[in-house]
């Protein structure tokens, strides 16, 4: 299933079987579980009452809460939070000595029970290649192939960079189109060779200034007398004095502004 928020798209491929809900989808980078107030009261057989007008009389805002009955009778009230979601916090239920179940033991029909999990894995919900290719006639599809293999063999270059070639000519006589790359992306999704090794880098942490550290007793006991391997290597012919010490391999490299002696 593809969920589309203000935040962007995810794509859920995985399905679980929520005691006292049912059958429900599930997506490990969410920052909250969402139940449909809808389904619990149709399917799930929830319960679910809420009076504004108290909340008129009293001006408190914890009467906007969601008073809640499931199918086995247990109760709860979902309190709105600062932006108006009104939300449970299950914290308690998870703690030691806490069963974990939090609405129920029993895994009510909700209208997904004839589809179990393994179903959905195998492809029957999932928008896989193949379901995604009866979306589309033969000949788009042929397109859609025709561009694909044409961003293989030219490299892999990106689909921004294949449209923009397309549009400017920028391969002349080009075999594709925009529409054609569009299609490739809708039936393919993004090619995986022309994603690799293009991914941002994260920023690396900040790097503390360290302290000047005392030298350990046992280098000045026993390799006081220090023997240095020296040599002159090259990096894009720019010269580079090198020097390691046996035992202790310290490693300084400089760079040298020319090969004469007098700079060494």
């Amino acid at each position: 299933m593809v969920l589309q928020t203000l935040s962007g798209g995810c794509r859920i491929n995985q399905v679980g079987d929520l005691p006292g809900v049912g059958t429900v989808w599930y997506y490990p980078q969410g920052s909250a579980n969402i139940p449909s107030r809808y389904r619990m009261v149709t399917q799930s057989k929830w319960r679910v009452s809420y009076n504004s007008a108290r909340y008129y009389e009293t001006g408190n805002e914890a009467d906007l809460s969601e008073h809640v009955v499931t199918s086995e009778g247990r109760e709860f009230d979902f309190v709105p939070n600062r932006r108006g979601l009104h939300v449970l916090d299950c914290t308690r239920y998870f703690k030691v000595g806490g069963n974990g179940c939090v609405f129920g033991n029993l895994i009510p029909d909700n209208g997904m029970k004839t589809i179990n999990a393994n179903t959905y894995l195998s492809g029957k919900a999932i928008d896989t290649i193949q379901e995604s290719k009866k979306n589309y006639s033969i000949r788009d599809q042929c397109r859609a192939e025709r561009a694909r293999r044409f961003q293989h063999i030219a490299g892999h270059p990106s689909d921004q960079t294949l449209i923009y070639s397309a549009m400017t000519n920028g391969i002349i006589k080009s075999p594709v189109s925009k529409r054609d790359v569009e299609l490739a992306f809708e039936i393919f999704g993004r090619s995986q060779y022309a994603l690799r090794g293009k991914a941002t880098a994260s920023r690396p942490a900040v790097v503390e200034p360290m302290e000047i550290l005392e030298l350990p007793k046992n280098i000045t006991n026993y390799y006081k007398n220090v023997e240095l391997c020296i040599d002159v290597m090259h990096v894009n012919r720019v010269p580079f004095f090198l020097s390691i010490s046996k035992h202790i391999h310290y490693i300084q490299v400089v760079m040298l502004s020319n090969l004469k002696a007098p700079t060494f």
